[in-house]
């Protein structure tokens, strides 16, 4: 018998119970050991070996090449073997024979990934879980990655969820992240902050929450955001009407917003208009950069928060308007407060719940999650099957991204469009090498010529030194940032008189 020992994880969070208890004892998985002493019996021991798993079995070579997959794994994917031993996991990714590769971060992380996949062609959940096998000098050596299925599983936390939310959830817990992902969601969220996002966004809209302000840098995903909330809430068959505040003209924000009777001013449509407040009814209407709204516009639309009816430009009577508002901002609210710009009544109004979406660079383990989707969609957009090396999946990790998601979806589908080459790898590198060297010249200001030169190095080092420090905690991820020896990092930040572990940098 092959000994077996129980999964830590078996989904993405932990419940309390004997339903939770009962599941956890049912899955269990092989000890990975097991695979190396067969490998040393030869080939025809450890393909059988492979072959009676109830699991589906896959074996990767450290580079990222499928070795040996079992009949199980071909059943659950409907592949045959010819169409996938040999080949990249990368290539089988970009051309859609699956769908999301636990393999790659292992590759990236060298650490074990479990993940829950969905197969649409059989309607099938998988657990996948991907372990890293390493020789005896430490070096990745192959990845043994396991499917098991667990469709009947998962249907039984969909029903258990299900009941949960018609009791309302008496306890108040937070949904976990494994409803997130049997959910379908379409935003990516790899890291601990982004799931706890993704939670409080998933609650406020199952509870048709209204007055949410979302905050984050330009680029996070405010938008997308907006969207989820309003698709998982039952208001989702209603309108869903989104207003950039900034990009409607000064003069006409009003009757953009709340709409005009007939003749209400000099250029007015015969027949009036309805506004987009009264076009949301019943749905949910998103105000994006709200801190743009002119000062008297604000005041109305506080009024209609506060009574829920507005008013048409020219007209007589009020109208009733039952619509969930979700407001957002990439600016310093507190700064506008102070600078009289922004009501401080309707900021209370709005700020009922609040949402703060961490920047990219607070969060690298999404980037290469949201690098492989953005390749995988302009990939097919235009018919191309351009690729991306490990390397370069590092260095996207790597980079801080000033423009967040929006950059790096723009960067993904310039290379794919702009590069002649199979892989985009020289054209990420020359992007981001410019895109620093223009952070330091800006940061630095005009190259003063009085300063000698050992002066200007000085500074340069000091300035990354600080960049990296804002992201990373040890000598050894500083010295993977800066492509240098940890020790070279160790001396350098001894120089300036910096640490990782400082919660303040001298200037």
């Amino acid at each position: 018998m092959t000994k077996k020992r129980k999964v830590a994880n078996i989904m993405p969070t932990q419940r309390k119970g004997n339903a939770t208890q009962a599941c956890s004892k049912a899955v269990t998985q092989p000890d990975l050991t097991s695979f190396q002493i067969a490998r040393k019996g030869g080939n025809k021991q450890f393909d059988a070996m492979i072959e009676s798993f109830y699991d589906g079995i896959w074996i990767v070579d450290a580079k990222g090449v499928v070795l040996n997959v079992n009949t199980v794994a071909l059943n659950f994917h409907r592949l045959r073997a010819d169409e996938i031993v040999g080949r990249h996991i990368t290539e089988l990714v970009q051309k859609g024979i699956i769908n999301r590769s636990s393999t790659m971060e292992v590759l990236a992380t060298k650490k074990q990934v479990h993940m829950l996949q969905y197969l649409s062609k059989n309607r099938r959940y998988l657990l996948v879980t991907a372990t890293p096998i390493f020789d005896e000098k430490g070096r990745l050596s192959q990845i043994v990655v396991t499917d098991r299925d667990m469709t009947e599983l998962t249907g039984m936390w969909e029903r258990l969820e299900h009941t949960l939310m018609l009791q309302h959830n008496s306890n108040n817990q937070p949904l976990s992240k494994g409803t997130l992902e049997l959910k379908g969601m379409k935003v990516v969220a790899e890291s601990e902050a982004m799931r706890r996002v993704l939670m409080i966004a998933l609650r406020l809209g199952q509870l048709s929450v209204s007055n949410i302000l979302l905050l984050g840098e330009s680029g996070t995903g405010k938008g997308l955001l907006a969207t989820f909330i309003h698709e998982n809430s039952p208001r989702k068959s209603q309108p869903f009407i989104q207003v950039n505040c900034a990009a409607l003209p000064e003069g006409l924000v009003e009757a953009e917003l709340f709409g005009y009777e007939k003749g209400a001013f000099t250029g007015a449509k015969p027949s009036g208009k309805i506004g987009l407040l009264e076009l949301s009814q019943e749905g949910t209407i998103f105000l994006d950069e709200i801190g743009e709204l002119p000062a008297a516009t604000q005041a109305k639309l506080l009024k209609c928060i506060d009574e829920r009816e507005i008013m048409q430009l020219g007209g007589l009577k009020t109208k009733r308007i039952q619509c969930s508002i979700i407001a957002a901002t990439n600016r310093d609210v507190e700064d506008l407060l102070r600078r009289g710009l922004f009501r401080e009544d309707l900021y209370y109004r709005l700020n009922s719940f609040n949402i703060k979406i961490p920047p990219l660079r607070g969060r690298p383990e999404d980037i290469v999650e949201l690098a492989q989707n953005f390749l995988f969609t302009y990939n097919q957009t235009y018919r191309t099957e351009k690729q991306i090396s490990l390397n370069a999946f590092e260095r996207l990790k790597n980079y801080l991204f000033p423009g967040n998601v929006r950059e790096l979806d723009n960067l993904i589908r310039n290379a794919i469009v702009m590069s002649d080459t199979s892989t985009l790898d020289e054209y990420i590198q020359n992007y981001i090498d410019n895109a620093q060297a223009k952070t330091i010249r800006s940061s630095e200001g005009p190259v003063c010529l009085d300063k000698r030169l050992n002066d200007q190095i000085r500074e340069t080092e000091n300035h990354l030194l600080k960049e990296a420090i804002k992201r990373y905690r040890s000598t050894r991820e500083i010295a993977r940032y800066l492509g240098t020896s940890q020790a070279t990092v160790v001396r350098k930040l001894r120089k300036h008189n910096l640490s990782p572990l400082s919660k303040t940098i001298p200037s």
